[in-house]
């Protein structure tokens, strides 16, 4: 997202920034030079020349200049003073010449101011990369370190190369007070609504907004006021969203959905399957700047198998899921979770003979999830969050199933805007009560996965997910491990349609192997749309 307006503003303000940080010192010299000592005429043709500049005789400087640079070429005083006066004529290429020039007759500890004034006019050319390269050495030199950073984010915000633009804006915005700061908390806001990183996005454009309003009032810092009052207004209004997804998909060895940690390794077919998923929701949700927020929401699913041997292990699945949020854009937030899950199966009405009888869906399991969940922000880039949830389940097919789990989750996520990390992490654990004491358990888990953007529509997101449960209560002391390798990618082809893709494989090592161990394969291809 990018606002016209803004860039006038950006571009008039940037032009307050071009005048000459090298602007040449006075040099007395005698009125009238004697040749017969070296270099007095040419000092004595400076000093005239930087007279007739002082006095705004800026033709009658330019004349004197080129005659003084036309005997003494290398004269490094003259050359400064007649960049300058190119600049501000607008005569950038010409200026750029002499900075040039300058580069190859001062030693290297005096170039760094050099090298600022191609990057501004290299900048104003609009050729960034060469402006890249000399605002990169003036910054390495500690000249004017806070413009360069700046315009580097500029360079990098440009090119939509969202990581380093937002490392030098950050930079910019925690050493500057004024218009560049505001400039860069803008931009900083424009990026993360970019990168769909909507709490980090509010936090820069309402500070921008802030100290728009602190500053004395120009039309930079109106224009930003304006423009971040557009930006935001989108997240003062209640909205209504809706997605559907079709999925195809190839499954080695289709089980039961799970509900539960515990339940992925309760049931599986050992038959393999084509599989078509459909799958939809919609919900509403209030604004999300306000100190309270509710979201409330529906989801349906249906798998439907093309192997007749495993149609009992096709599902319908309703989600009713109610979010009541305390300041949901704020650094620390908290909130309380509704969940409501019903499910049917597809089961054989006579299940002597289920090869040859009719199915029917029934009534599979009611399911809810409960609780607290709290959400902190370590810093911009790093978000936290504890889930705290009771989930009572009952099973109508299956009654030694049925009991109240406890779970609870930390998780932390990085978007650091990297095209190739931006890991997240999660620890779990999870108290499965169930009637029969064979499948109580203890169930701990772990996660990793890292968010890629490939291209600017290509998205992968490989993980690797392990869980460990204990049933102290068995029989025959069961314990299972299990270990998920998956990974997730989506490409953008409008805002509206994306394609989907998931690879995922599973192995299950049970003590109980001939019942519980398995292996399974799943691969999904489809296309979803969102509102």
């Amino acid at each position: 997202m990018r606002d016209t307006r803004i860039t006038k503003v950006s571009a008039a303000f940037i032009g307050l920034l071009v005048l000459s940080s090298v602007t040449p010192g006075v040099v007395t010299a005698q009125a009238y030079a004697e040749e017969s000592h070296p270099g007095l005429m040419a000092e004595a043709l400076y000093s005239e020349a930087l007279i007739a500049f002082h006095r705004q005789q800026i033709d009658q400087a330019v004349k004197i200049l080129d005659g003084l640079l036309a005997t003494s070429p290398d004269y490094a005083e003259a050359l400064e003073l007649r960049a300058l006066i190119l600049r501000g004529k607008g005569s950038d290429a010409e200026a750029a010449q002499a900075y040039e020039k300058l580069l190859t007759i001062r030693p290297p500890e005096k170039q760094a101011p050099y090298h600022y004034e191609l990057g501004m006019i290299y900048y104003r050319q609009k050729k960034e990369a060469d402006a890249q390269a000399h605002f990169e050495r003036a910054l390495k030199a500690g000249f004017n370190s806070t413009v360069c950073r700046f315009f580097l984010g500029m360079i990098a915000f440009g090119r939509t190369n969202d990581y380093y633009a937002e490392y030098y804006f950050r930079k910019v915005a925690a050493k500057d007070n004024g218009e560049l700061k505001l400039l860069s908390l803008y931009y900083l806001g424009l990026i993360e609504v970019r990168a769909s990183t909507p709490l980090v996005a509010v936090q820069d454009l309402t500070a921008a907004q802030k100290l728009a309003k602190e500053l004395p009032q120009t039309d930079t810092t109106k224009q930003i006021a304006s423009s971040v009052t557009d930006v935001l207004a989108p997240f003062t209004q209640s909205q209504i969203f809706a997605n559907a997804a079709f999925l195809g998909q190839y499954n080695s060895n289709i089980s039961q959905v799970p509900t539960s940690l515990t339940s992925s390794s309760q049931s599986v077919s050992n038959q393999a399957t084509g599989v078509l998923n459909v799958s939809g929701g919609v919900g509403y949700m209030t604004a999300p700047l306000s100190d309270f927020q509710f979201v409330g929401s529906y989801h349906f699913s249906l798998n439907m198998d093309t192997n007749s041997g495993t149609k009992n292990y096709q599902f319908v699945t309703n989600t009713a899921s109610f979010y009541f949020n305390y300041q949901p854009l704020a650094k620390t937030q908290a909130g309380f979770k509704v969940d409501g899950n019903f499910m049917f199966q597809d089961n054989p009405t006579n299940s002597a003979d289920p090869s040859s009888s009719s199915y029917q869906y029934s009534k599979y399991l009611l399911g809810g999830e409960i609780g607290p969940y709290f959400r902190y922000q370590i810093v911009p880039q790093v978000q936290t969050e504890l889930d705290l949830y009771v989930r009572p389940q009952t099973y109508y097919t299956q009654p030694e199933l049925s009991g109240v789990n406890v779970f609870t989750r930390f998780s932390a996520k990085a978007d650091l805007l990297n095209d190739y990390f931006n890991p997240s992490a999660f620890v779990e654990f999870e108290n499965d009560s169930t009637s029969s004491t064979d499948f109580k358990a203890h169930t701990y888990g772990v996660g990793i996965a890292d968010a890629m953007k490939i291209t600017a529509r290509d998205f992968l997101t490989p993980g690797l997910d392990f869980l460990e449960s204990n049933y102290p209560q068995s029989s025959v002391g069961r314990r299972d491990s299990i270990l998920v390798a998956h990974i997730v990618g989506y490409h953008v082809m409008n805002p509206h349609f994306s394609i989907l893709g998931n690879i995922s494989y599973t192995k299950d090592n049970s003590t109980e192997s001939d019942v519980y161990s398995y292996t399974q394969t799943v691969v999904s291809l489809g296309v979803s749309y969102s509102l």
